[in-house]
């Protein structure tokens, strides 16, 4: 689902909950458009994190020997 669908449902759940006259109803309608609105923001969140450049490593990987790869897929330190 699209961010811009999540804003929708929840633009639509408050819109319903002015109208409900139950306060029961239009409590649960308004905690609903919180959620639609958590999960946009999630979305939106996780999108922008996937178009962010990843910085580049600093060492040219393919003139690292095996072991030095290994290590560095590991997480370890080149020099430690």
């Amino acid at each position: 689902m699209s961010v811009q669908a999540y804003r929708r449902h929840a633009a639509e759940c408050l819109e319903m909950s002015l109208a409900a006259a139950d306060p029961q109803a239009r409590e649960r309608l308004k905690e609903m458009a919180i959620a639609w609105t958590d999960l946009a923001d999630q979305a939106e969140s996780f999108l922008q994190q996937q178009q962010e450049p990843r910085p580049p490593m600093g060492l040219d990987f393919d003139k690292l020997t095996p072991d030095e790869q290994r290590r560095v897929l590991d997480g370890l330190d080149l020099n430690g």
